[in-house]
């Protein structure tokens, strides 16, 4: 039986990919593998999400495919917020401007809208669709809307690298909460378009985002709206002192499944999106299953061997050598995935080397 105790962890998000149906066909989607993939019923759904309430989940965030092509999305929300779990969704953009009052009555508390260019001619090129003006129209709606967190997701690649900073004042001209940035990972059409899905070299990135933190030193009031979890703690702490600037280390860590973790799309549960076939770690697909949520109590499943099997896969990695073993930021603000991690090197999960930044780092 677990050894953990897990009336002492309380579920501080949850990720569920709803439906795996997409209006788009982008170039660097790590989902798109699934998309005809079969998806729970309305019942079900209700079904996993008292289940969830049950337990006290407070947080839940709404992943795709396109959340929003679901017709019973809107009744799904509203009973999330009858249960009291705050709703988040990650959308396209495509649907949104449409569905923006539904979406409101529903108590949706936050969305995000994702976008790889500032640029119409690029958007296209990425997402396969020329619509750049219709999803900045819906920003613009969201911007406008009484939603209360309203957000803005950019993936990070070599050729978008250098819109970092338009995407910022993209963010400061419709007024948005929080600015999202994330790097590609490595999986589902991204491995089939590597030219144009070029993960960014450690030097070229810490170049544009020197670029970066200059501007937010003339515009300090950005700084806390602004994810950097891109950046390990070194790279951040590096950035903070030069040019004096007020940055809170957020922890980097891999999901601890007592505390976070993913629900796909039959409803089961995992510790971590990076154990379902988005993926394919050999050493999760042979001893990591997940938990139908719809079958058993979430109480009961994160009681069980199988799911602490999973908090055993994702416990803490120990660094024997290398760049990360010494670093005075390890196991305090920055843990390494243990899936994607050697016995030197700290990797997070969409396989970019974030130790590859210190090193670069410590060379400046």
């Amino acid at each position: 039986m677990p050894s953990v105790n897990v009336n002492n962890h309380s579920i501080i998000r949850v990720i569920w990919d709803i439906t795996s149906k997409c209006n788009l066909n982008c170039k660097h989607c790590y989902a798109a593998t699934l998309q005809n993939e079969e998806e729970l019923s309305f019942d079900e759904i209700h079904k996993v999400i008292s289940n969830l309430s049950t337990y006290g989940v407070e947080n839940l965030y709404f992943f795709g495919g396109e959340p929003l092509i679901r017709k019973d999305i809107f009744n799904i929300i509203e009973y999330c917020t009858e249960c009291n779990i705050n709703t988040f969704l990650s959308t396209n953009g495509l649907l949104f401007k449409d569905s923006l009052y539904e979406l409101e009555k529903s108590g949706l508390k936050g969305v995000g809208i994702s976008i790889e260019s500032t640029y119409p001619h690029k958007y296209k090129q990425i997402r396969g669709l020329d619509a750049f003006n219709f999803v900045e129209t819906a920003i613009e709606s969201l911007s406008n809307s009484s939603i209360e967190h309203r957000a803005l997701n950019c993936v990070i690649m070599e050729y978008n690298l250098d819109e970092m900073l338009d995407f910022i004042k993209m963010f400061e001209k419709y007024n948005l909460t929080s600015l999202n940035f994330d790097l590609i990972a490595n999986g589902g059409n991204a491995l089939e378009n590597q030219t144009l899905c070029k993960q960014v070299s450690p030097n070229a990135l810490l170049n544009e985002l020197d670029k970066v933190f200059e501007y937010l030193f003339k515009n300090k009031h950005l700084i806390d709206k602004i994810s950097f979890d891109i950046l390990p703690p070194k790279a951040l702490t590096y950035f903070s002192t030069k040019y004096n600037l007020d940055i809170k280390l957020s922890k980097v860590i891999h999901f601890n499944p007592y505390s976070c973790f993913y629900i796909d799309l039959k409803g089961r549960a995992y510790g971590c999106r990076a154990l379902t076939d988005y993926f394919n770690y050999k050493e999760c697909k042979e001893h990591i299953r997940g938990i139908s949520l719809i079958d058993n109590s979430l109480e009961n499943i994160l009681q069980s061997d199988e799911f602490y099997n999973q908090y055993c896969l994702l416990g803490p990695k120990k660094i024997e050598s290398g760049i990360c073993k010494d670093c005075e930021y390890l196991y305090k603000e920055c843990y390494p995935c243990p899936i994607t991690s050697n016995d030197n090197i700290s990797y997070d999960c969409s396989d970019y080397p974030k130790s590859l930044i210190c090193e670069e780092i410590l060379k400046l």
